[in-house]
């Protein structure tokens, strides 16, 4: 299992293990769970915890504005929150402990692993599948606008037959989502997808844009928010790594970052920040939502910031417009 299944199964435990673990009290209330924020040493509950669409646990301290530090997010927050300790530190505790449960193990949808070989592939398509379309709509996503790159993939593990949501990956793999499992199949790493070929040019348009994500759904979310046409999925952060070169080989005009809220996707874009060379960058408004797709599920109207200043490039720039200013005041009539 690599780092991103096992950042997924943490996030899955149960509240039953995490909570008496971390010395939380809780209760349960209707469909979430109410618990005490002892990082804070209040005496009433005010945090809520409950199981989102996508299976993961999360929560919410209610007693804090949102956008405050531990006022919300996955286990990896909470222990974050409870111990005082870093994201390394509270990552390690919990993967000791998904480790130490005696009935631990792989279901068979994560046995559908991307690097094991006796993956086959049996059938690629357009979308067709009801189930994968039900999906796409629970998602948010039009099935009358789907692009030509989003495919439907069977695919046979041992004696057992899968499908899924599936995009190409620049390894000859496949980044590949269903309602119960995500994850590579042949090969890892990010995907490069484009309804244009890349085929960009110097000038600013929506066809000379590279918009990168970390997951399918915030590209098709994208995609219809903005009219993007190019996109890098990076399928995980673990693989941000990769997307300088590409970025370097595929000379866009402008960069699109649209990677999640929480840690892993603020330590990523802070990443390419500093490793972006292209004249203009834009980040994505997405609100107080955790990713572009759950922005367009709750109707979020998402904006595009300038983010060109916070490049080393683009700091530069600034600095020499401000001294210029400086230097050459504009005189009064």
């Amino acid at each position: 299992m690599d780092r991103e299944q096992e950042l997924d199964q943490i996030k899955r435990l149960p509240p039953e293990i995490i909570l008496p673990r971390l010395g939380i009290p809780y209760r349960r209330q209707g469909s979430q769970l109410m618990a005490l924020a002892v990082w804070r040493g209040e005496q009433h509950p005010s945090v809520s915890i409950q199981i989102a669409d996508w299976g993961h646990w999360l929560w919410r301290d209610h007693g804090v504005p949102p956008g405050w530090p531990h006022a919300g997010g996955s286990w990896i927050d909470l222990v974050i929150a409870v111990r005082a300790c870093s994201y390394v530190e509270a990552v390690r505790e919990l993967r000791s402990l998904l480790y130490s449960l005696p009935h631990f193990s792989l279901s068979p949808s994560c046995e559908a692993n991307a690097d094991q070989p006796e993956a086959k592939i049996l059938r690629i398509s357009q979308v067709t599948n009801t189930v994968l379309k039900k999906y796409l709509r629970g998602r948010g996503i039009q099935l009358s606008d789907l692009p030509s790159w989003l495919k439907e993939l069977h695919y046979q593990i041992g004696d057992k037959i899968y499908y899924g949501l599936a995009i190409p990956t620049i390894k000859g793999g496949w980044q590949v989502r269903s309602p119960s499992w995500k994850g590579f199949l042949l090969s890892g790493g990010i995907a490069a997808v484009s309804e244009d070929g890349f085929a960009l040019n110097k000038t600013i348009g929506n066809e000379n844009i590279i918009c990168i994500t970390e997951g399918m759904f915030d590209a098709l979310s994208l995609r219809r928010a903005f009219a993007l046409r190019n996109f890098v999925i990076l399928g995980g952060t673990s693989n941000i790594v990769e997307v300088p070169s590409l970025l370097a080989r595929l000379q866009p005009a402008a960069v699109v970052l649209a990677l999640d809220r929480d840690h892993s996707g603020r330590e990523a874009t802070q990443y390419l920040l500093q490793r972006i060379n292209t004249s203009k960058v834009y980040s994505v408004d997405f609100g107080p939502h955790r990713d572009p797709n759950e922005a367009l599920c709750k109707g979020y109207e998402m904006s595009l910031i300038d983010a060109t200043h916070l490049t080393p490039n683009g700091a530069r720039a600034l600095a020499r417009d401000m001294l210029s200013d400086l230097l050459n005041p504009v005189p009064r009539r």
